[in-house]
């Protein structure tokens, strides 16, 4: 059975999602105090036949956007690739399979400051429908959730680049190195840094100069080519004797 909606029955803070564990309907309320400041912290309540959870983070999460303008104004994404967003707004769905067996995730996520991702805190189910934490970050901007036979993975950056030189679409930008790391859901149902794949990823779709930002390294980037890495005193060569060829 493959994980779908129902009708939401909070009409504020909350909704409810029926799950493919046991074909279990989980009734999710937001605490009133979530959708604010990440500092003020967020308890999500989860009701089910069986019992009433808590689970509470440090960080606040909030309401997703649902125009292009909103997304501009909160810096919250309308959609993410590999997840769907419940009609209440309220979280995002990922689905994926141990062996036979399909799970869900639930994915709720707090407003950027600055140039500073948003907190993302990830919610799972056992098989009686009783939640607990996946994956719980201050900051980490999630890019994909990716499934195969064997694995389900997450892409994202728990640093936003910044772009320091270049501003107009037909020109070069440089922005600030700050790579992808790629977790995977392990046999517990928890997030776990994975090395080799966020080294594989970035390599094949950004550049990699190490796992962690770095302030003497930046990266090119110029419509229909590759990524390109430069140390920070390269740059100025680059661009006279290169980039503006």
């Amino acid at each position: 059975m493959v994980a779908s909606f129902a009708a939401p029955l909070f009409a504020e803070n909350g909704a409810a999602v029926l799950l493919p564990e046991r074909e279990t309907v989980v009734h999710v309320e937001l605490a009133s105090s979530c959708p604010s400041e990440k500092q003020a912290g967020c308890t999500v309540t989860f009701r089910t036949a069986k019992g009433l959870y808590s689970i509470h983070s440090k960080w606040g999460v909030d309401i997703l956007s649902n125009s292009r303008q909103q997304q501009l104004e909160t810096g919250l994404p309308m959609g993410i690739t590999g997840l769907q967003k419940h009609p209440s707004g309220h979280f995002f769905i990922g689905r994926y399979k141990t062996g036979e067996q399909a799970r869900a995730l639930l994915f709720f996520l707090g407003q950027p400051f600055a140039s500073s991702p948003g907190h993302l805190l990830i919610v799972g189910f056992s098989s009686d429908g009783k939640p607990y934490v996946v994956f719980d970050k201050e900051e980490y901007e999630l890019y994909a959730f990716r499934t195969d036979k064997s694995k389900a993975k997450l892409i994202g950056k728990a640093t936003m680049s910044e772009a320091v030189l270049g501003d107009a679409e037909d020109e070069p930008q440089i922005a600030t190195y700050d790579p992808y790391s790629v977790f995977l859901i392990n046999a517990n149902g928890r997030a776990e840094l994975s090395q080799e794949e966020s080294e594989t990823y970035n390599r094949l779709h950004y550049v990699w100069a190490g796992p962690k930002s770095r302030e003497d390294y930046y990266v090119l980037f110029r419509a229909g080519r590759r990524p390109f890495g430069l140390r920070a005193n390269q740059i100025d060569h680059y661009m006279k004797t290169k980039v503006k060829r």
